[in-house]
């Protein structure tokens, strides 16, 4: 897989945490965390979709994104997923 990511394009990087989360062994967070350093904007629908689906633990950086963004998360999930996430 990839190991520097300098040159990687984002939707290689994508596609990688989608593959590695697969993989159960925990080398998808930081194939994630690459491909989400190269979004400026995570509050897209397909980021905010991704952040969803690798949300691991309440100390991680992705949910404490999510909590932080509150209101741009429950428009897309909806309040009482949201809030089933969070407690």
């Amino acid at each position: 897989m990839v190991s520097d990511n300098s040159n990687v394009p984002p939707q290689v990087l994508k596609e990688e945490a989608c593959f590695r989360i697969q993989l159960t062994n925990g080398s998808h967070f930081e194939s994630v965390k690459s491909y989400l350093t190269t979004q400026g904007n995570w509050l897209t629908e397909a980021n905010m979709r991704l952040v969803f689906d690798f949300i691991c633990d309440c100390k991680s950086e992705l949910f404490k994104h999510v909590v932080n963004n509150r209101q741009a998360n429950e428009s897309l999930a909806g309040k009482n997923v949201l809030n089933t996430l969070i407690y």
